[in-house]
């Protein structure tokens, strides 16, 4: 049997007592070249097969090699599904006993042995693919981006992206999500991925074009978050419709090379990766309209399916909540703040963060307070409150350093201020009011007199 020795290395990794102890087994195993590639059919990302559980056969063909069973996984893995055939087919060659547990754990991407695949990228990190992925920080972390910089629709919708090389055999380009799970879209966009990959090609090597999937309804308008979504499933399934396809529309807002997807990092920063997205995308000095477009219409009755995401520079937080107040004035969910040198690694950014839905009011300054650190001897935060005294709170957030005065601030208390916040939140010991992420917006002294109370704060 092909994979008892891989079952029992599997077991005894589990039944090891602490993490430590269990990835040392584990990059021991890995050094047997059965185990490695059964790990590797077991975690990387780029293997799925669609199956639950084995079926169990009235009788068995078992494999007499390995080698067989990796063929048979390999093909179920490039499918859009597995039928029952193929699932009892596999279950036929798996056998019984160790080797139809070992498959099991491969369908199934579950070693059962305390480790997985972050584990196991530790330990070999060549071995397995790992789809990277950049998260943005929150909206607490506004003030941490430079501006001068650069503000985007965040897309309501699913993740993807287009990456050459799978299943090279059957399209030229894959469209992955974040879990480096394939969308099956039929063909569908293809043409157009690759005449904007032809037109990045002579700035950006092997291009990975990271965006947002989203469905367009019959009428042409955005279709909803959770209708949307649960169709794109279909196509991580390979249960979604050419009909279906045809209304499927790609938001690009990055692109990497090749080399730098597989690295898990560019150093290039955010205005040049943006830039060869913008130029690639720009065909105001193209004499003969792209054949594409006049294809997709007919096809589809939508022009263009890939589109680069909405955009705009901006100069300071002001103008950043202005576009914000427009992507939500116009249905969307919010915005994306970034920092021009912004760079690209699988994590968090520090250098983006999200807008979510903010309010602005204007408060009273009651007092301000000594920074710490490099603030020392600057004003390292405003104490405000509403007109009424009900809310009360620190602001901090939003301030340039030679907005830091402390000296001109003391001076300025009892005059007023506009800030931007989240909520508003009760202390839940105290009861007293406060603001959840308050940013200093500008200072109002020539203008107002007054504050706003909290009944008209609560209701913004």
């Amino acid at each position: 049997m092909p994979f008892t020795n891989v079952y029992n290395a599997l077991e005894e990794i589990a039944a090891a007592p602490g993490n430590n102890d269990k990835l040392e087994l584990l990059k021991g195993h890995l050094a047997d070249p059965i185990f490695a590639k059964v790990c590797q059919f077991m975690l990387s990302e780029d293997m799925t097969y669609n199956i639950k559980e084995l079926p169990v056969p009235s009788r068995y063909t078992p494999a007499t090699m390995a080698a067989s069973l990796f063929e048979v996984l390999k093909s179920m893995a490039s499918n859009r599904g597995a039928s029952n055939a193929d699932k009892m087919f596999l279950a036929k060659l798996a056998g019984d006993g160790p080797t139809r547990e070992v498959v099991q754990r491969i369908v199934t991407k579950d070693p059962r042995a305390g480790f997985g695949l972050s584990s196991a990228v530790k330990v070999a990190p060549d071995l397995f693919f790992q789809t990277p992925y950049q998260r943005c920080s929150g909206a607490d972390k506004l003030e941490r981006i430079q501006l001068p910089g650069i503000i985007q629709k965040k897309a309501d919708g699913m993740f993807c992206y287009v990456s050459p090389g799978f299943n090279a055999d059957l399209f030229n380009h894959s469209f992955l999500t974040r879990k480096g799970k394939s969308f099956h879209l039929l063909g569908e966009l293809q043409e157009e991925i690759e005449m904007y990959c032809s037109r990045l090609s002579t700035s950006v090597s092997d291009p990975v074009l990271v965006g947002e999937l989203n469905m367009l309804e019959l009428d042409g308008s955005v279709m909803p978050r959770k209708k949307s979504n649960g169709i794109l499933n279909k196509f991580i399934k390979g249960t979604g419709s050419l009909e279906e396809a045809q209304r499927v529309v790609f938001n690009v807002w990055d692109v990497l090379s090749g080399a730098e997807f597989r690295a898990r990092k560019s150093d290039r920063g955010y205005r040049l990766r943006w830039g060869a997205l913008v130029q690639a995308f720009d065909f105001s000095n193209d004499e003969s309209k792209s054949h594409v477009f006049m294809k997709n219409l007919m096809e589809s009755g939508i022009e263009k399916r890939v589109c680069l995401i909405a955009s705009e520079d901006v100069r300071d937080l002001k103008e950043a909540k202005a576009f914000y107040d427009k992507m939500r004035s116009q249905g969307e969910e919010g915005a994306i703040l970034k920092d021009y040198s912004s760079t690209w690694k699988n994590g968090t950014s520090t250098t983006m963060a999200k807008m979510k839905h903010f309010a602005q009011a204007e408060f009273r300054i009651t007092g301000a307070a000594e920074g710490k650190g490099r603030l020392a001897d600057k004003m390292g935060a405003l104490e405000v409150e509403s007109e009424d005294g009900v809310i009360t709170c620190s602001v901090g957030s939003g301030f340039s350093d030679d907005q830091r005065d402390l000296e001109y601030w003391l001076s300025k208390v009892g005059q007023i201020v506009t800030l931007q916040f989240e909520s508003v939140i009760s202390d839940k010991r105290t009861g007293k009011k406060s603001l959840f992420i308050p940013t200093f917006v500008e200072s109002r002294f020539n203008e107002k007199t007054t504050a706003d109370t909290v009944d008209y704060i609560e209701g913004l």
